[in-house]
């Protein structure tokens, strides 16, 4: 089960008190599922040595994980947005491109700023 913070939802119509008591479910947290500076920095090598991404400064990748509050998709569509020999991006490394933090529409970037 994953939970987004202090929130309190009712529990679904399930035995979840005899499963935890038997240590049969797992409750993760949204700190659980949000990546580290490492995580999103394998991601981005990852995805660089595959030819989907163009190389990243470390503090472009850091402001897109302070972005998208190290949201994997969020990620995933940041860097969707870096690839290489896109034409109006800039080169690689730079973290702002005309005015646009991530080189994507300005849609794209308030959304992502949200």
């Amino acid at each position: 089960m994953a939970s987004s913070g202090p929130r309190h939802l009712p529990e679904p119509a399930l035995p979840l008190a005899r499963w935890r008591a038997r240590g049969e479910v797992a409750e993760l947290s949204m700190a659980d599922l949000q990546f580290s500076a490492e995580d999103a920095n394998a991601l981005a090598m990852a995805r660089h040595a595959a030819g989907l991404t163009a190389a990243l400064s470390p503090d472009y990748l850091a402001q897109a994980l302070q972005r998208t509050q190290g949201w994997a998709a969020g990620l995933q569509l940041v860097l969707g947005h870096r690839q290489p020999g896109r034409r109006g991006h800039a080169p690689c490394g730079r973290h702002t491109i005309n005015g646009s933090a991530f080189g994507a529409s300005p849609a794209f970037d308030d959304h992502i700023g949200r």
